[in-house]
């Protein structure tokens, strides 16, 4: 054997070890991506087509590697999520990492993924293909949406009273508030109405303080009920006393809407024999309107409907006044 056939004989030799080398190199690294918790692929930049997936992420669409690789994004995935993938898709093209949130509806179940795009460029620095790393979250979605609807009902027990179910005068103070910010972009104007059961402490007095709660519950929903919930809220501000917000209502509106709350606790015919005024329960009310504007001092509309709440005691109550 010549030289130059021997030294080729020792290349391919060493080429064929280099091959043994590289496919047994390859063989660890597809154990490793089918077995790590995560769905794996490796993607076209230009097709959009799938060169590589792992057994998981096959798994995840109940096909095979083959049933997969060759496809586009657009063929495998569902088209919301497709159409959701597509402005993360175009960042991954321009070289940029990108990673979100998604809710992927597929044949095995329902589940959250997060997704990972990390883009492979060439020596130009052009992007070649991208690789996508995804991780099942739906468990921890699910804790986060179990916490939140915890937090959700700890804040609805703490704004609820008690007694009569009605929102309490925490959640009243934050609601004033929160509608005065709304309506100070329009200017326009927020209306309080205070009530006061009359003489409750004689009816307490005399009918003990069970059939005073009973009576609190009715004359509460007597009062909701008078409401649209939608756009006024009925609190309990302590004790006997409640008080209405009344959004984008003026003092006239709101006197009609008084005046409907009066006559229905006084239609509700719960015997007081302590009352001075009326053979059943009744109510006094106030009302004070304000014109939501930046400076304005919204407790003051609450002092003011206080006051004409203490004038309705004055004049005789089961009435209402204007302040």
């Amino acid at each position: 054997m010549d030289r130059y056939a021997y030294q080729g004989k020792i290349k391919r030799r060493h080429a064929g070890v280099n091959l043994q080398a590289a496919a047994a190199q390859y063989k660890k690294m597809l154990f490793i991506l089918d077995h790590i918790a995560a769905y794996v692929a490796y993607v076209d930049a230009k097709s959009l087509r799938y060169e590589f997936v792992n057994h998981e992420f096959a798994r995840l669409y109940r096909a095979t590697r083959e049933e997969i690789i060759g496809r586009r994004m657009c063929e495998v995935l569902p088209a919301k999520n497709y159409q959701n993938a597509l402005p993360y898709i175009e960042a991954v093209q321009e070289g940029k990492i990108v990673a979100y949130e998604a809710y992927f509806e597929i044949p095995v179940g329902k589940k959250w993924i997060s997704v990972e795009y990390i883009p492979e460029t060439d020596a130009e620095g052009q992007v070649t293909a991208f690789v996508v790393l995804g991780t099942d979250i739906s468990k921890r979605k699910i804790m986060e949406e179990k916490l939140e609807m915890a937090v959700r009902d700890l804040e609805m027990i703490s704004a609820k009273d008690e007694l009569t179910g009605l929102p309490n005068r925490r959640y009243f103070n934050m609601t004033l508030h929160s509608e005065y910010q709304r309506l100070s972009a329009s200017k326009a104007v927020l209306s309080v109405i205070m009530m006061d059961i009359d003489y409750f402490k004689g009816f307490n007095d005399l009918y003990g303080h069970l059939l005073g709660d009973m009576c609190l519950r009715s004359v509460a929903k007597a009062l909701a009920d008078s409401l649209c919930q939608d756009i006024a809220l009925a609190a309990r501000y302590g004790g006997e006393e409640f008080v209405c917000i009344l959004p984008e209502a003026d003092l006239y509106t709101a006197g009609l809407i008084a005046e409907r709350m009066r006559l229905a606790v006084e239609n509700l015919h719960i015997c007081h024999e302590a009352s001075t005024v009326s053979s059943y329960v009744t109510i006094s009310l106030g009302i004070a309107s304000l014109q939501c504007t930046d400076g304005a001092d919204i407790l003051k509309v609450v002092d003011d409907a206080d006051a004409a709440l203490y004038m309705a005691k004055k004049k005789g109550r089961n009435r209402v006044e204007v302040f």
